[in-house]
């Protein structure tokens, strides 16, 4: 940890009577100091404000406060003062932060960009990159946190906590890896505030020990690419990708298709010359089967991966749910075993969060 890195920071949120700080209140505001880099909670604090206009009744529904909960509750004036004490000088962080951010800078009477603001979106993103949501809630169901007393200052804050620190332990527990590749990503972006998150638990080097993983550098990706050029007359032909359909489609729980052949034989002839082939085909044909089957034995043959780029993310979950194991079974292989020793159909799928190649994904 860097000598200059602070030893703790303070999470922060605030229940508020609505989303603009011009015109909204601060009803509730909760915080905890939590200690770097072991993410241990220090110390609680939280107030219920008493509101000037009142509390509107779809926050009621929204967080459980009632009006009578808040008409002994110190007005903010009172209150301001004791988080500033508690907030101190530490950074604050919060979740999707630009919230907790404008409503300090328009009650708490600081110049604006003073704040030390830390997003903990982001290193929770970068920690668990395969959840479609990163909001609380769907960070509290995958941490197995209960979600009973959530739209609270004290209980949001402290689960913001509590799920740094569960991220912090996955990475430790079960990718490393990502660890390391987020360490890389971050090479010489100066000052990036979660630094130490991910020093902590990325796998330092042995002696001895051989070169890490090659994370991603699509430049050397492309040079390999072009230095490897397959074999492609080791392909697949037409007539064996005849003979496998006809003779393995009631195996496969398939039924047979004259135009899935003439397909698939198409697909066979393109890889074999190393041409290109566009084919149009009517719902039923079967083009999934009838390309993945020439593809998966050409890629085997040659040594080259076989790549599906698909129109959809709901179909590229078919295809590793439905279709390739078809193909498995169409080539008489089950599972990741086989039937004659033959070898099983290895196959991933590789998405980010916006239909882009995610290197924490690639992964």
């Amino acid at each position: 940890m860097a000598e200059d890195q602070p030893k703790s920071f303070v999470v922060l949120d605030f229940e508020t009577t609505g989303l603009d700080p011009r015109s909204s209140e601060i009803l509730e505001a909760g915080a905890v100091r939590v200690s770097i880099p072991d993410l241990r909670i220090l110390e609680r604090w939280e107030s219920l404000v008493k509101p000037v206009g009142g509390v509107p009744p779809f926050i009621s529904r929204l967080t459980g406060i009632e009006p009578e909960h808040v008409a002994d509750a110190p007005p903010w004036e009172e209150v301001r003062p004791k988080l500033l004490e508690f907030l101190g000088d530490s950074p604050i962080a919060a979740h999707n932060s630009a919230m907790e951010q404008s409503f300090l800078e328009a009650h708490a009477s600081r110049i604006a960009g003073e704040w030390d603001i830390w997003d903990t979106l982001e290193p929770l993103t970068l920690a668990l990159p395969e959840l479609p949501s990163h909001s609380l809630e769907n960070l509290r169901a995958q941490a197995g946190l209960v979600s009973e007393g959530s739209h609270r200052a004290l209980k949001d804050a402290e689960d913001t906590a509590l799920l740094l620190k569960y991220a912090q332990d996955k990475l430790l527990r079960d990718r490393p890896g990502v660890a390391a590749t987020v360490k890389e990503l971050q090479e010489g972006r100066e000052e990036w505030v979660w630094s130490w998150l991910f020093e902590a638990v990325a796998p330092a080097e042995a002696p001895g020990e051989v070169e890490p993983p090659f994370w991603g550098d699509l430049r050397k990706l492309k040079a390999q690419d072009q230095s490897r050029e397959p074999e492609w007359n080791k392909s697949v032909t037409t007539d064996e990708v005849g003979a496998l359909l006809r003779e393995g489609v009631a195996r496969a729980g398939l039924e047979y298709r004259t135009v899935q052949e003439r397909m698939a034989a198409d697909v066979a002839k393109a890889l074999l010359v190393g041409e290109r082939v566009a084919i149009e085909a009517p719902t039923g044909t079967g083009k999934s089967v009838a390309y993945l089957l020439p593809g998966v034995l050409a890629a085997e043959r040659t040594g080259a991966p076989l790549v599906v780029a698909t129109h959809s993310k709901g179909l590229q979950d078919q295809l590793l749910n439905k279709d390739v194991p078809a193909v498995a079974r169409l080539l008489g292989r089950t599972g990741d075993g086989a039937e004659d020793g033959q070898p099983g159909v290895r196959a991933a799928v590789v998405k980010g969060q916006n239909n882009y190649l995610c290197l924490r994904k690639f992964h």
